[in-house]
């Protein structure tokens, strides 16, 4: 099992050590297989068996999918089907096979991986199959069936978030995109600190890196500067924010837009938390200007709980004394410059 956040090199170490070994095993003349799945793309059962089995059809010149009368239909037949295609090409054409399931833990059960681990012992291959699993959770596992624990013999590999050092060196080998003297001394440094700092991926700081020059195009300047990478970094933190409210109403945005509001016209933008009434007040106009009906009060109060559950808002309960009672303040803990590029 591989483990890691998202950017630190996981599937690009996976796929080129299974090419490297694949590439090994043909000039050493070993009959050796290698498949990389997509999990989240491939998340059921049967999805994944056909992947396999489609994977080595398509990879492999000797395995003649019309003499062993194999089709591979996307929908229509149980996995069971593709299971005895799979073992029929192993048994057939390869002493070994390395199968890569990216984002493991986006499979349904882990009926496939009880196949595929114990699938010599049950003699329904002489292959011997190496599994390699990559997933983001560090406890992926932990409720797997213990069969499958057992057959797994499971060594863990740990990718680390990128450090600074690393990141520059990275984003250093993409400076050929870029025309001479746009990307001043500085940037990549200033670029590869924040994002070591915030998340250590490689992929959000190259993503950084490029927006800023697309920034400073637009704009016709002839050097990305400070201001360039901050938007672009604003920019690619928005549409992380936009992804994880993906399954909320529009109306979520409108409450983090109102709290940004509120934040921003406080004094010296100085967040003191907000009251769930000054929230609404705020929420009802901009939900209105927009067109939107706005949420009940109830509805409104269970959606940013839901919300701060994310780590969007933290939530504290104040005593307000005799006049008051008690009430809860919300807090903004997503920067309220980064807000003004989600759109709604």
């Amino acid at each position: 099992m591989i483990y890691g956040k998202t950017g630190t090199g996981k599937s690009l170490i996976a796929k080129h050590m299974g090419e490297r070994t694949e590439s090994v095993a043909e000039r050493k003349g070993l009959d050796l297989a290698y498949i990389y799945v997509d999990c989240s793309q491939d998340s059921s059962e049967t999805q994944c068996a056909r992947r396999l089995v489609k994977g080595l059809c398509d990879k492999y010149e000797d395995v003649d999918a019309n003499r062993l009368d194999i089709k591979t239909p996307k929908t229509g037949v149980p996995a069971g089907y593709h299971y005895e295609n799979l073992w029929d090409i192993l048994n057939e054409h390869f002493s070994s096979a390395i199968f890569v399931l990216d984002e493991i833990d986006k499979l349904e059960t882990d009926d496939i991986l009880m196949q595929l681990t114990r699938a010599r012992e049950s003699q329904k291959t002489d292959t011997r199959i190496g599994l390699v699993g990559i997933c983001n959770m560090i406890d992926y596992g932990k409720n797997l069936d213990m069969r499958v624990k057992s057959a797994f013999g499971r060594r863990d590999i740990i990718f680390s978030p990128y450090d600074a050092p690393q990141l520059q060196s990275i984003l250093k080998q993409r400076l050929d995109a870029f025309a001479d003297g746009v990307v001043t001394p500085g940037t990549i440094e200033k670029i590869a600190a924040l994002s070591a700092k915030e998340h250590g991926d490689a992929r959000k700081a190259m993503d950084i890196l490029l927006n800023a020059g697309d920034i400073a195009n637009r704009k016709d300047d002839e050097q990305i500067t400070d201001q360039h990478v901050e938007r672009a970094r604003n920019k690619a933190e928005a549409n992380r924010i936009e992804e994880m409210l993906k399954t909320f109403p529009v109306q979520a945005k409108c409450i983090l837009l109102a709290m940004a509001h509120l934040k921003d016209e406080s004094e010296n933008g100085f967040d003191d938390g907000f009251k769930t009434s000054e929230i609404r007040e705020v929420y009802t106009m901009l939900t209105e200007q927009e067109g939107y009906d706005p949420l009940s009060y109830q509805r409104m109060c269970d959606l940013m709980r839901e919300m701060a559950d994310l780590n969007f808002f933290a939530v504290d309960y104040t005593g307000g004394g005799k006049s008051e009672g008690s009430y809860k303040k919300y807090y903004l803990q997503v920067d309220s410059n980064v807000l003004q590029y989600v759109s709604i």
